[in-house]
């Protein structure tokens, strides 16, 4: 019941609407490195990574804030971007503006270590931090406070990039993609992306397909909404009534009733029982 109300809700927003390489960018706000006015030693740390969306993002200030520390930095023509933070303690959030105007957000896990942490920014990254934040990803970069903090531990991050995996399951094959560390190569200037940036194609086609944008996914996975009330969203939409989907429903009227597959393509639907040829769909 929980699923089918979530998903009634998702469908009523609907209808209420009816890579890596190359020289880093520029960062700033942090030291390089040496010995701090106490005298004591400052550790630096670099945060890198590739913001994307299935083409680089070139030119784009990123910013990041962490339990200690903070830097902003520019991605260059691959998208790519370091950041360098002094001292820096996880867990950390990043954001970064998309082309459409929109922002992408990921993170940095509690407890993660080394003097080069990865963290790619996509809309993949965003559904990651959706699911963890449990919340407006916008807002919780913006307060990320104590409790937001609580959130990115890594057996949560495992869990969140698991629920992806399941919400696109026989659609985007992410098995064995670790969205936020794992290597992002974006295509630019005709010159095509690796696996991770071609999943990315995938998903923008699969959101255009469906009718939804990126903010009603995101959205559905802060709400915990469940993958199969998700999947159901993400079905192709008939162009005339975006929240008619495809797939099978049951039909009732005067002539009688019976379970129907519901075609989007060409807005037309057959009883399943074979009696009836396919009938196009009032417009």
């Amino acid at each position: 019941m929980k699923s089918k109300l979530l998903l009634t809700g998702l469908i009523a927003a609907v209808l209420s609407a009816c890579g890596g390489g190359g020289d880093g960018g520029s960062t700033t706000g942090a030291a390089t490195g040496g010995t701090g006015g106490n005298g004591g030693t400052v550790q630096t740390t670099k945060i890198t990574g590739t913001a994307a969306i299935g083409a680089a993002i070139p030119n784009a200030l990123v910013e990041v804030k962490c339990k200690a520390g903070s830097a902003k930095a520019t991605t260059n023509i691959n998208g790519f971007f370091t950041a360098d933070i002094a001292n820096l303690q996880t867990p950390c959030v990043l954001s970064a503006p998309a082309p459409d105007g929109t922002t992408l957000h990921s993170l940095v896990e509690t407890g993660a270590s080394g003097s080069i942490l990865t963290a790619n920014i996509s809309p993949l990254t965003e559904l990651v931090l959706a699911a963890l934040a449990q919340g407006e990803t916008t807002k919780f970069f913006q307060q990320f406070d104590a409790n937001a903090q609580l959130r990115l531990s890594p057996a949560q991050l495992t869990a969140a990039i698991a629920a992806i995996r399941q919400v696109f399951d026989q659609r985007i094959d992410l098995t064995g993609i670790d969205p936020v560390k794992g290597q992002l190569l974006a295509a630019i200037g005709g010159v095509g992306g690796n696996a991770m940036d071609k999943m990315l194609d995938q998903l923008a086609a699969l959101l255009t397909a469906a009718n939804i944008k990126l903010a009603d996914l995101s959205g559905a996975m802060a709400a915990n909404a469940g993958a199969a009330a998700i999947q159901t969203v993400l079905k192709p939409a008939s162009a005339t009534c975006n929240g008619l989907r495809h797939g099978v429903y049951f039909l009732a009227g005067q002539g009688g009733s019976g379970y129907a597959n519901f075609d989007s393509t060409g807005n037309t639907y057959a009883q399943l029982d074979g009696q009836a040829d396919w009938l196009a769909l009032p417009t």
